[in-house]
């Protein structure tokens, strides 16, 4: 059974050594490192740099949100420095400016464009709903002109303290319902929206194993061939462990001063930026500081508890990006956390436990079905066994994830690396991989779920 679109399970067996991350998850695929592990099973894009980046485009939302002229003042103006005072009637083929949020918001908008604005703070307690056609355009300010298409029941309120409620982040904004030109108008200006550019470093972690050369050759109580096979499956899931932790929670850092090769020389230590530093990266870049703003993706969640709602709104705000088309997603989690997803969907939703794989490949994920898609669930060893990560979850979209190894550095064995003269054997487990985070706001970090509201 295919998972996330990622290798056919059933046809894992025939390919299982092609790759020694993949063959250890074969081996303990309810181990240490089933992020990592399941990553393996993907088609595997290699680097030549060890320092690399990949470009990302997003479709821009066709919703640019509204400023403020000053603290005082709303998004309506009579020109483009000055506010409109207080309230302001919306009658059709008026003239009005309004203000954007920044340089980004206002980038979406052209002269054409047909805004609608919903629900904008009106007079009193009301609410005032109208239409216009952008005529100008200021980016100085980054203000428009808008020639009114429809009329509004009720004015405009510019100087209410609506504008900046709590909880309200970016809550006002005006909707692109398309474009609209007079007979004989000329073409306008286009739009195009540059690529991303995003980058990280590859990480060497090094496990070594080593015995020696007499103990090599006595029999254990649990082994009668010695102890060799066992010590090296235990440095293979410790490795794997290692990658692991540094793919979920790892940051970007690059020294060049302080650290040393074998001969003593300045060297470059490198490490890579996990899928928690991307998102965290990206609720700075977004502004994004309350779990209610729609951009925030790592949950904080201070109170611990957690609603039916609240959990819908958070699952609805995951699957709004998704590469999915079968909109599924996996959640990586502690046992506190499952635990209290499944006292709060009981009689709720749909839970199947299910073991994906053959007869030689059980992988234990609990199916969720949300309205906004399918979460396969999976208890972190490495979450559950750590006091502070227990009631935490990492939800992730894996078709957005990659795992990139430097060129002929993905995970190996290094055998007999001791010096000549010695009589004993070491040997290590050897990778230089690094985390391709594509798209980080389909992933979400949600934190300290110990008890349902």
């Amino acid at each position: 059974m295919a998972l996330l679109g990622l290798t056919n399970t059933n046809d894992l067996a025939a390919h299982a050594s092609a790759n020694v991350r993949r063959k250890v998850f074969y081996q303990f695929p309810n181990g240490g490192a089933p992020m990592t592990g399941l990553l393996s099973m993907a088609n595997t894009a290699n680097t030549d740099k060890a320092e690399w980046g990949w470009y990302e485009k997003r479709d821009p939302n066709q919703r640019a949100i509204l400023g403020r002229y000053s603290a005082t003042k709303g998004a309506f103006g009579t020109d483009t420095t000055t506010a409109v005072s207080a309230t302001q009637a919306v009658a059709a083929d008026a003239t009005l400016y309004v203000k954007f949020k920044n340089a980004t918001e206002f980038g979406k908008i052209r002269i054409g464009h047909h805004l609608w604005f919903r629900d904008i703070p009106g007079d009193g307690s009301t609410l005032a709903e109208f239409y216009g056609i952008v005529i100008a355009l200021d980016t100085g300010t980054n203000t428009a002109q808008l020639r009114f298409t429809a009329a509004s029941a009720n004015d405009i309120d510019n100087d209410t303290t609506d504008w900046d409620a709590a909880g309200d982040v970016d809550k006002w904004g005006a909707h692109i319902v398309g474009s609209a030109h007079a007979e004989g108008s000329g073409a306008g200006t286009g739009i195009y929206n540059l690529p991303e550019l995003s980058e990280n470093y590859t990480q060497i972690f090094k496990t070594a194993f080593s015995s020696t050369g007499t103990s090599l050759k006595e029999g254990m109580k649990w082994d009668d061939t010695g102890h060799y096979q066992d010590k090296m499956w235990e440095a293979a899931r410790q490795h794997a462990k290692e990658i692991e932790y540094a793919a979920i929670f790892g940051v970007k850092h690059k020294n060049t001063a302080n650290f040393q090769d074998a001969d003593g020389g300045a060297a470059p230590l490198r490490t890579t930026k996990g899928v928690y530093s991307f998102l965290r990266d990206w609720d700075t870049a977004a502004g994004a500081t309350l779990d209610t703003d729609p951009n925030k993706r790592i949950i904080n969640n201070t109170a611990g508890t957690i609603s039916y709602k609240t959990y819908n709104g958070y699952m609805a705000r995951l699957f709004a990006v998704t590469n999915d088309r079968n909109f599924e997603k996996i959640c990586f989690c502690g046992s506190g956390h499952i635990g209290t997803v499944n006292e709060m969907l009981d009689n709720r939703a749909t839970i199947n436990t299910t073991f994906l794989g053959d007869e030689k490949f059980k992988f234990r994920v609990v199916e969720v079905t949300t309205i906004a898609g399918t979460v396969y669930y999976h208890t972190h060893p490495l979450f559950s066994n750590n006091p502070e990560l227990t009631y935490d979850g990492l939800y992730i979209d894996v078709n957005n994830i990659n795992m990139v190894p430097l060129n002929d550095r993905d995970t190996q064995i290094q055998e007999e690396i001791q010096a000549n003269d010695a009589d004993y054997r070491k040997d290590q487990f050897l990778t230089e991989i690094g985390v391709e985070n594509v798209i980080p706001e389909s992933h979400m970090y949600i934190r300290n779920l110990q008890s349902v509201a």
